[in-house]
């Protein structure tokens, strides 16, 4: 290529869309214990547990499908120098400046059609909004009331929403909150609010880790470690990333840190 030929490949998080239509009763028939991995946020089951799975696919895919399409894994290939690399520092360890944690997705060029323009014009004014956010210690964060109110005087257009909704105002920046989500369980903040999109998810997240924000629901989690952090959003429409990572804002004694278990927060802990 024009880059020297060097190539980064990365593994889209899940198995292929179709695949999370038939999560949930899998794992509720066979009792499959799908937990997501130590360093990402993937859904990958045991051999005995996968055996298990391909079975019940077998058995109940829809016709012209088959399991090995619907458990492929993809990949996308990005130029070397249009990927920024970001080494995370362990909270306990951070000083001023350091990213504690962070996830990214890829927000699909065309998903969303027919409104494709406008849902990346939404995901677009989100993330603007998540950027620089800063989260004092002890403090709740909520999606809705630092990236809304999700209408047209704000800025968000039509486009279509997941989980069968057809399309409304704002339409996309669920992906967002997603990836806030995502990124937040990267690390010990309490998650106060927090609803999935159907029984299904939604097609951009593993089973159980989509984070739905609207009319009815919202995104919330408290910062509980013992410094300020700072949300830093970024989008990349030549490659079609999205990332959220957190900063920390403060250098704190290390004894601090290493005894840090929150209670020294006022938090009612659920």
């Amino acid at each position: 290529s024009s880059h020297g030929g060097y190539t980064v490949s990365l593994e889209r998080t899940g198995f292929a869309v179709r695949a999370h239509e038939y999560y949930r009763p899998a794992v509720e028939e066979l009792d499959l214990d799908l937990k997501p991995c130590q360093y990402e946020l993937d859904l990958r089951p045991t051999e005995e547990d996968e055996a298990a799975l391909r079975a019940y696919l077998e058995r109940n895919c829809a016709p012209g499908e088959t399991v090995e399409t619907l458990l492929r894994r993809e990949f996308v290939s990005i130029d070397a120098d249009k990927v920024e690399y970001h080494a995370l520092t362990p909270w306990r360890e951070a000083k001023a400046g350091d990213v504690i944690g962070g996830y990214t997705q890829f927000y699909g060029d065309k998903q969303g059609s027919p409104y494709y323009v406008n849902r990346k014009r939404n995901i677009k004014l989100a993330m603007s909004l998540m950027d620089q956010t800063v989260i004092p210690s002890g403090t709740e964060y909520s999606f809705l009331e630092n990236v809304g109110p999700v209408t047209s005087g704000k800025g968000y257009e039509v486009a279509g929403i997941t989980g069968g909704a057809g399309s409304g105002i704002g339409g996309g920046i669920c992906h967002t909150s997603t990836l806030m989500y995502q990124a937040a369980l990267s690390l010990p903040f309490q998650i106060t609010e927090r609803e999935p999109h159907t029984d299904n998810g939604a097609n951009y997240a593993p089973l159980e880790f989509d984070a739905t924000v609207g009319v009815y629901s919202d995104l919330r989690f408290i910062n509980t470690l013992p410094y300020d952090v700072k949300m830093e959003a970024k989008l990349y429409p030549e490659t079609g990333a999205i990332t959220v990572m957190f900063v920390c804002m403060e250098t704190v004694d290390s004894e601090i840190l290493a005894d840090w278990d929150g209670s020294a927060l006022d938090i009612q802990w659920e």
